[in-house]
């Protein structure tokens, strides 16, 4: 295999090319002097990539002006891609990025994600503040640990009923109602519903694994489901229609709640118990 160098650091003569092309079309380089104190320039790089047996594994040009990521899609080895906060639209250049785990698209023009329903190893994937309304390419992505949707359009989550080993899944801010076919995700750990249109968690009951739990803002009104959630640590119900959490009673490991006046009023003797206890009671 034949090597190159890019700023000082040897690559396969491949990688530089793209990143050559690349640098072109951004305008700058993918590297800088690092600065010290005072602002002071000094010997070493700052890369905005990462490289692994001379191949790119992990670029971030999230906040650059990039709108075309048709060069990026020529870095084959990518493992971990960043492009937030930029006017990228079209993701049709990664669709062959077969080795990516994590991939960084908030705050993109992104709607469309046709393109990564080939990507089988993708691991974290931020959507967060797109256009993005239908997840169902993502129905067969089985390796998704981490999905960020907060502040999205979507509304109907049954196509993640096959990610069986996601752990985290935010949904704050979506049109998001109907929560059950969540309840076989029994790896979840985490969960944000927080000012959704969700009203009932019932479909929650056996996800055992749950640590954090939040809906407030929402018409919740019943949290007796939440009665068999032992691992659950962080609960936010504030703004909410709760107004009996004698469900909360046996959840041994709570270290956090997050309640609003009406829940306190309805239940002090609770919610000094669950202090003596040890939680953290908080008050919105």
């Amino acid at each position: 295999m034949e090597y190159a160098t890019y700023g000082e650091k040897e690559l396969l003569k491949g990688e530089v090319a793209a990143l050559k092309e690349l640098e072109k079309q951004l305008g700058r380089p993918l590297y800088r002097r690092k600065e010290g104190f005072g602002g002071i320039p000094m010997d070493s790089l700052k890369y905005y990539f990462s490289k692994e047996d001379g191949k790119v594994v992990r670029l971030n040009i999230g906040g650059w002006d990039v709108c075309d990521v048709t060069l990026v899609g020529h870095l084959k080895h990518l493992r971990n891609l960043g492009l937030a906060e930029t006017d990228v639209s079209d993701l049709s250049p990664l669709k062959n990025l077969k080795e990516l785990r994590v991939l960084k698209l908030m705050k993109t023009k992104v709607s469309d994600l046709t393109p990564l329903r080939g990507l089988k190893k993708l691991r974290v994937l931020w959507l967060n503040d797109t256009n993005v309304s239908d997840v169902s390419p993502l129905k067969g992505l089985k390796e998704l640990r981490k999905l960020y949707l907060m502040d999205t359009n979507v509304s109907d989550v049954s196509p993640l009923r096959s990610s069986k080993k996601l752990m985290r899944l935010d949904l704050d801010d979506t049109d998001v109602s109907d929560v059950s076919p969540l309840k076989g995700l029994k790896n979840l750990r985490a969960l944000f519903l927080n000012r959704t249109n969700v009203s009932d968690v019932s479909p929650l009951r056996d996800l055992k694994k749950m640590e954090r739990l939040q809906f407030a803002v929402t018409d919740v009104s019943d949290i007796s489901p939440l009665n068999g959630l032992k691992s659950l640590k962080w609960l936010d119900i504030a703004e909410t229609d709760v107004s009996d959490i004698s469900p909360l009673e046996g959840l041994k490991n709570l270290k956090e709640l997050v309640v609003d006046y009406p829940i306190i009023a309805k239940n002090k003797d609770l919610l000094e118990e669950l202090r003596e206890r040890g939680v953290d009671v908080r008050r919105v």
